[in-house]
């Protein structure tokens, strides 16, 4: 599981901020070894680095990889940047929003009504 949490650090609702961070996860976990990243081209790195990384994790077997994205209404640039096409067998993107936002054809949306005051208070318990 990778996570980002937009809006949790500075620069974190940054698109190439996301990407370094995510890139340099990936390469901790397969033991890649850490390069200088620069922004051009950041996104053909990424989708080359995540095929490698499902690959190397044997993804779509009985594991996975998932990518979670909490607040992603709030990055400066559009979110579907991190794509050019869709994922890797055996790779999950997760992304939560406050607000509908268009989304790339070979994405899932599932949209969770606002919880009443009773709904709350029985979380929170």
């Amino acid at each position: 599981v990778f996570r980002h949490f937009v809006g949790s650090a500075p620069d974190s609702s940054s698109m190439p901020h996301l990407m370094r961070r995510l890139i340099k996860g990936f390469w901790r976990v397969s033991g890649g070894k850490e390069q200088k990243l620069k922004t051009e081209n950041l996104h053909l790195l990424f989708a080359t680095v995540l095929k490698e990384l499902a690959e190397f994790w044997g993804a779509g077997d009985d594991r996975g990889i998932l990518i979670v994205v909490d607040g992603v209404d709030s990055m400066e640039d559009r979110y579907d940047t991190l794509l050019d096409e869709p994922l890797p067998p055996g790779v999950n993107l997760l992304v939560s929003s406050t607000r509908t936002s268009p989304c790339p054809d070979y994405f899932t949306v599932l949209e969770v009504p606002d919880l009443d005051v009773d709904q709350r208070v029985q979380l929170v318990q």
